[in-house]
């Protein structure tokens, strides 16, 4: 349940595959405007990445946090890309 203004969201494909960790105003059930917003906005290593997922599987979007505003959402994002790539993940993320 997003709780604050924005969302912090993992991206991958399937249920075991991180790749993508952001934030967004939107809910998770706007899936699909959530992937449209990155590609338009997104950087080159995003949109491959998007591609490359949507042609193998099935992209999953799952909720991990929520901030209350823009400037925790940045952090927020950070700290779990630091977290989950202590654990051996590649997770891109859009610079903040």
């Amino acid at each position: 349940m997003n709780n604050g203004n924005f969302l912090i969201f993992g991206m991958g494909v399937g249920t075991d595959h991180l790749g993508y960790i952001g934030w967004t105003q939107r809910t998770l059930g706007d899936e699909e405007d959530i992937i449209s917003d990155l590609k338009k906005d997104s950087g080159a290593a995003i949109t491959q990445w998007m591609e490359q997922a949507a042609g193998s599987d099935k992209i999953t979007i799952f909720e991990i946090d929520s901030a209350p505003s823009l400037e925790n959402a940045r952090d927020t994002v950070q700290f779990w890309c630091q977290y989950y790539g202590m654990l051996g993940a590649k997770v891109l993320a859009v610079p903040g």
